[in-house]
């Protein structure tokens, strides 16, 4: 569920899976 995430693309993946 929870890769790589740079600091824009965290946010963009943290309101799917929020």
């Amino acid at each position: 569920m929870i890769q790589e995430h740079p600091a824009g693309n965290w946010a963009v993946n943290f309101g799917v899976i929020k």
